[in-house]
């Protein structure tokens, strides 16, 4: 530097000091000061005198140039080193603040108590003078003394915080210590009053994507919600538009989530649990299901609609749905994966809904893959086949769901009918045509003394009524068939709501799902002509309208919506199956679509309720019915069983076809064993009403076969027989228009639903009591078959625990009232559950 000046100002260098140091050496903090200063320190001479200390420091005195031009270098030199330093003085106020929120921190975890001062502790060696005893103080509270504590605790952090402070500027930017404190405070105060700005508009940031988050998921809920509604509507192509729409939402608001991932805990919890965790898999499942339905749309797009045979038509869907049906199955296992319950609560139930949708849809669509498979096959789509139809109609009951009031002789041949023939006059034209004359069931003598085709269905087994049925047929002299399908009318009218109405010129009349009843009751009951006495030619009449509409329909979504509804009449027993094919039987039995008895465990409960309308006209249609069922399980592990059934007739006196007394002859299938205990509620016709059969009519040998004989209980006149492996409990229910009928049934089933143990040794009781093991084990198993034709039932089942059992594993959801379980069963098709409860 010296060599850098010009002459004139080299003589004006500072000459060297002399420091005498009373008190000891000096210090670094000293010598770098005088350094700085321009003083080049070359002579030290410390001594150390007993009393003081004092500096001094001499040197010629410099004349006035000299001095002013040491003043200009001086400040030059100063402000060039500040300049420098303004990057470490942004990074020691970093640095400070962090020190300041860490000790505030630590005091807030671990107050210090207050210390004495220097004064107070001087005065603590001085000698002690007695003072009087203190009184006793108040004991404190720890949160009164804590309260105590802390100011002076913080007021101490504070001060050690802004000691390092001045000590970290004085060191790093080597500052004067005295113009340190001066900067350390402005520091400080510049970066509380700078940093909330930044902080409170970043927080403000987050709390915008936030509610665009929420935004969002209000706008996935509705997404998922309408394309559930157009699938289930049969539009793919519109649900698959819907889901794409959901799918780029639920993408935007994962962007979002992605952006502020590691700042989620700084919004609302309401609008971020769960979310960034469920996102991905709920955008999996989206995309799955999008390009399936996308796929399936565009593929029954491309089905050829003109001159296709319906077989054609079942193959190429089948094709479509081997396409979609993978990812139908991925979009099902990651909505299945989901947890609703890490969401925010209003869009928990959407969710959940959704699952249930979604899984339901795989496999209906696996299933309706099988049935459509199923359906060309005995459509004909290999050879033609030959098929009787019975139309029951499920407002006046029988057992396989309905009275046979017409039937139709069906040839089909890849799909397309060849034939169709439908007697006018229903079974009745085959009265007279009967070679064999046949006894029929007791309860049948109400209306009949012999046993004839419209009245074949009744047993609830359909295969074995389709026999019965089939028997009658042959013996009236007619062709024989590949089997029996059983259609109910309450299937007609859905497939009706999917069609055209249907012109009846011959009538003057069109026909829709809304007045199917009542203009076929009319037409076949009251106006039909009674010269030619064809009631049921009205039937046979509109029967291959209805077959025309059908075939009309070319559009695929069309013709899936009609498939969609056989399916669904096949899955809830609208539609029953019978073949002598063995082979299709079986298939239809795997289906679940043959209409047969169940076959339960030996140790299953199992309950069947099944009505027969005899003599009580259409009422069933105004009968609404609900079936309470109740297991009280002892203390011994025997199981009593409790049914109560009540129907309520709805109809008037003065109605037409509605205003009859409706005449059930009731039977209730049980456990094969059970014994009844109790019956109450029924009514028995007058026996004058029944007519008696001739000797020489022959018995059925399916009567025979299903081991039908049975006894009668003498105290509430029931009749107890076995059917199909189970136990049944029949007897008579007589309603009158706007009366309630009800009755009840007990009886103990055959076996318990736990096997008490023998009573312990002293032992096994310590053992069980070191081990917790259970003293034992409850096991609870319902099946409730539905009958076909049943539509406005209520089924209620309740579990009554013994006293100190508990709960561990039920399969359905339960209402629980101490030890009562209830819970609510499908009223359309079968339903089952099962419980596990444990005694402590």
């Amino acid at each position: 530097m010296l060599n850098k000046l010009p002459k004139k100002m080299k003589s004006l260098t500072p000459k060297p000091l002399t420091i005498r140091l009373h008190g000891g050496v000096p210090t670094s903090a000293h010598t770098t000061n005088l350094r700085n200063h321009g003083h080049p320190l070359d002579n030290v001479e410390p001594y150390t005198p007993p009393h003081e200390t004092r500096i001094e420091i001499s040197e010629a005195a410099p004349s006035n140039l000299q001095t002013q031009t040491h003043k200009k270098q001086f400040r030059t030199q100063t402000a060039m080193r500040h300049l420098k330093r303004i990057p470490v003085l942004m990074r020691v106020g970093a640095q400070t603040t962090k020190n300041l929120g860490l000790s505030l921190a630590l005091m807030a975890r671990h107050p210090v108590q207050r210390l004495p001062s220097k004064e107070v502790q001087k005065r603590s060696t001085r000698p002690a003078t007695p003072t009087p005893l203190p009184r006793p103080e108040t004991p404190q509270l720890p949160a009164e003394r804590h309260k105590q504590k802390w100011p002076y605790a913080l007021t101490k952090k504070i001060r050690e915080y802004v000691n390092n402070c001045n000590e970290l500027m004085a060191r790093t930017l080597r500052v004067n210590p005295l113009h340190s404190k001066a900067l350390t405070a402005f520091v400080i105060i510049a970066l509380v009053l700078i940093l909330p700005i930044p902080i409170f508009s970043f927080y403000q940031n987050i709390q915008a994507q936030g509610e665009a988050i929420i935004s969002d998921g209000h706008a996935t809920a509705a997404g998922l919600k309408s394309g559930s509604a157009r699938l289930a509507q049969g539009d793919f192509d519109g649900a698959s538009r819907e889901f794409s729409k959901t799918l780029e939402t639920v993408e935007h608001t994962q962007a979002q989530l992605e952006n502020i991932k590691t700042l989620l805990p700084l919004l609302p919890k309401s609008s971020t649990a769960g979310l960034a965790k469920e996102l991905p898999g709920l955008t999996d499942g989206l995309k799955s299901l999008s390009f399936a339905l996308l796929n399936f749309s565009e593929a029954l797009k491309n089905i050829p609609q003109e001159k296709t045979a319906p077989t054609e038509l079942i193959k190429h869907v089948n094709e479509a749905l081997a396409v979609t049906l993978p990812r139908v199955h991925s979009a099902a296992a990651a909505f299945e994966q989901l947890d609703p319950g890490a969401l925010p609560k209003t869009y928990q139930e959407t969710l959940t809904q959704a699952q249930r949708f979604i899984l339901a849809l795989d496999a209906d669509l696996t299933k309706f893959t099988r049935v459509n498979e199923f359906m060309a096959n005995i459509l004909g789509a290999d050879q033609s086949r030959r098929y009787l139809i019975i139309f029951q109609n499920d407002a006046e009951i029988r057992p396989t769901g309905g009275f046979i009031g017409s039937l139709a002789l069906l040839d089909v041949d890849r799909g397309a009918i060849k034939k169709l023939e439908i007697p006018g006059g229903g079974p009745y034209d085959f009265q007279g045509q009967q070679e064999k004359y046949v006894r029929p069931p007791q309860p049948l003598l109400l209306l009949n003394d012999r046993w004839e085709l419209q009245d074949a269905n009744w047993f609830p087994d359909f295969p074995t009524s389709a026999k019965q049925i089939m028997w009658f047929w042959e013996h009236a002299g007619q062709p024989s068939v590949d089997g029996v399908i059983a259609v109910n009318a309450s299937l007609v009218e859905r497939l009706l709501a999917n069609l055209p109405a249907v012109e009846l010129p011959k009538y003057n009349t069109q026909v829709t799902a809304a007045n199917f009843r009542d203009v076929t009751q009319t037409q076949a009951e009251v106006l039909y002509d009674k010269t030619e006495n064809k009631p049921k030619q009205f039937i046979a009449d509109l029967a291959p309208e209805i077959l025309k509409k059908m075939a009309e329909q070319k559009n695929p979504d069309d013709v899936l919506t009609l498939a969609l509804t056989f399916s669904e009449g096949l899955m809830e027993g609208e539609i029953q199956l019978y073949f002598t094919d063995t082979e299709f039987q079986t298939f239809a039995k795997t289906l679940g679509v043959d209409g047969a008895v169940a076959t339960t465990e030996p140790t299953t409960d199992y309950l069947y309720v099944v009505n027969t309308n005899i003599g009580g006209g259409k009422t069933d249609r105004v009968v609404t019915q609900t079936v309470y069922h109740e297991a009280r399980v002892e203390e011994d592990g025997s199981i009593i069983d409790t049914v109560t059934i009540k129907r309520t007739h709805n109809g008037a006196a003065d109605e037409v076809f509605y205003g009859a007394d409706n005449i059930n002859y009731l039977r209730v299938y049980v456990p094969r064993g059970a014994e009844l205990l109790d019956a109450a509620g029924f009514s028995v016709p007058d026996e004058r009403m029944f007519s008696g059969s001739e000797t020489w009519y022959e018995l059925s040998p399916l009567i025979d076969s299903v081991d039908q004989k049975g006894t009668y209980d003498e105290k509430s006149g029931t009749f107890i027989s076995n059917e199909f492996s189970k136990t049944v409990f029949a007897h008579w229910l007589h309603t009158k228009p706007g009366e309630t009928s009800i009755a009840r049934m007990t009886y103990r089933l055959p076996f318990k639903a736990f096997e008490p143990k023998p009573t312990p040794s002293f032992v096994s009781r310590a053992v069980r009591i070191v081990t917790q093991a259970p003293e034992n084990v409850l096991g609870y198993t319902l099946y409730v078959q539905k009958q076909p034709g049943v539509r406005q039932q209520d089924m209620v089942s309740t579990v009554v625990l013994p006293e100190a059992w508990q709960t561990t594993w039920q399969s359905a959801p339960f209402l629980q009232d101490n030890n009562r379980m209830t819970t609510y069963l499908a009223a359309d098709r079968d339903s089952t559950y099962a419980l596990a409860a444990l005694k402590p």
